[in-house]
């Protein structure tokens, strides 16, 4: 359960980044096994501000795939390599529950720029929702002014059945 892998990054980026957990390795199948359930909870788009600075829209999202698109952000002055170290636990010294989880988030894109924004994607694997709290504490302290929060397969999906 939540084993962890190395993969090949890009050159200066933090290692963290290359990292991956993966929710369960099936030994006697030889694979890898990754839980990617069909259904999300369902609700309405909706802006808020977070500790009275950083601006949030809050689109729907499922867990495992959160997509972080930021305005201002600067990636060399912010403690994302920190928050990530922190909740992906790469040395395995958080206690794991009776389920064999250590509340760890299973991976983290390096931003990339898109015009303007920098975007990045959180598999917040089995990370409580105190990971979420302080990765949005993380970016307003990096100088992000605005955060759209998505998983932008839903959105596809939500337009699609509207169609």
């Amino acid at each position: 359960v939540e084993a962890l892998g190395n993969f090949d990054g890009v050159e200066g980026q933090p290692e963290i980044f290359r990292w991956s957990r993966f929710d369960m390795v099936d030994h006697e199948a030889n694979q890898i096994v990754n839980f990617e359930p069909k259904t999300h909870v369902t609700f309405d788009a909706d802006s808020l501000t977070w500790q009275r600075k950083l601006k949030v829209r809050f689109e729907p999202i499922a867990w495992h795939k959160v997509e972080f698109e930021c305005v201002d952000l600067n990636v060399k002055q912010s403690q994302l390599e920190a928050w990530a170290i922190r909740w992906m636990d790469p040395q395995n010294q958080r206690q794991v529950d009776n389920h064999g989880l250590g509340g760890r988030i299973h991976s983290l894109t390096y931003p990339k720029k898109k015009v303007n924004k920098q975007t990045f994607l959180v598999d917040f694997g089995s990370a409580p929702i105190q990971a979420f709290q302080e990765l949005l504490q993380v970016l307003l302290l990096a100088g992000v002014k605005r955060v759209r929060i998505r998983t932008a397969s839903l959105r596809s999906v939500e337009t699609a059945e509207s169609a």
